[in-house]
């Protein structure tokens, strides 16, 4: 069995498959090592994956080479299933090159545009031959309500709690940063996906993942699936493939 390690800006999310089966998932803010050496005593790990945007995790590579036969790290050089169309390769994060993984084993010989919704939003396309050709990055709802709050003087510290605040005319200044961060990466993904359906008229496959997806798929009148474990299955597949 192996042990998928997504290690994201916010959240350390791991998960055990068994071939291509998701046994167990999990996620956390920190490592917690009684919590991992239980998992190891249920489960019989022999190899593991980690796909990290941040910078150490030593605590995590060591704990996993003590009780792993195999393992790696994903990184830009890693071996992968696809071919990467992109002009700077090395400054692509990892974390997209396991989701147009994920989309060349979900959704085999099709276009398909993979929308991370995070910290930040990236879309992703991955074309039908099996090539990742790029796409935009822009902030995410935390992000936009967090600048609002740095960039000015008198602009509150808020957060958000998942849901819509579709207000037209806010009568507050929470509501109103709320509305215009919400309602604009609304209005954004909405924009975005007709472009690159009028841009792609073969079959588009639209998968929405990270950590607000869930409302986006909702509110988004598209033909659209939200998959949270759309990365693991990615990192899975980049394994297998490297066994």
């Amino acid at each position: 069995m192996k042990i998928i390690v997504d290690i994201g800006n916010t959240k350390l999310k791991f998960a055990v498959f068994e071939d291509q089966k998701l046994e167990y998932k999990s996620e956390s803010k920190a490592f917690q090592l009684a919590e991992w050496k239980k998992l190891f005593q249920t489960f019989p790990i022999d190899a593991y994956i980690i796909s990290s945007v941040k910078g150490n995790y030593d605590d995590i590579l060591n704990f996993l080479q003590n009780e792993c036969e195999r393992g790696m790290v994903l990184s830009n050089q890693s071996l992968l299933p696809l071919t990467i169309d992109y002009e700077t390769p090395e400054t692509l994060g990892i974390d997209r090159l396991a989701l147009a993984v994920a989309a060349v084993y979900k959704f085999p010989n099709s276009n398909t545009l993979v929308i991370s919704c995070g910290t930040c939003i990236t879309y992703n396309l991955i074309t039908h031959d099996r090539k990742f050709v790029g796409g935009a990055i822009s902030p995410g709802v935390h992000m936009r309500l967090k600048a609002m709050h740095h960039f000015t003087d008198k602009l509150p510290q808020i957060d958000w709690d998942g849901h819509l605040k579709s207000i037209l005319l806010p009568k507050n200044t929470r509501d109103a940063m709320l509305s215009g961060a919400v309602n604009g990466a609304l209005c954004e993904l909405t924009e975005v996906i007709n472009r690159y359906r009028q841009t792609f008229t073969r079959e588009l496959n639209i998968i929405l993942c990270g950590g607000d997806a869930k409302f986006f798929e909702k509110e988004l009148k598209n033909s659209i699936f939200a998959d949270s474990n759309f990365v693991l299955y990615g990192l899975n597949e980049i394994l297998q493939y490297n066994s």
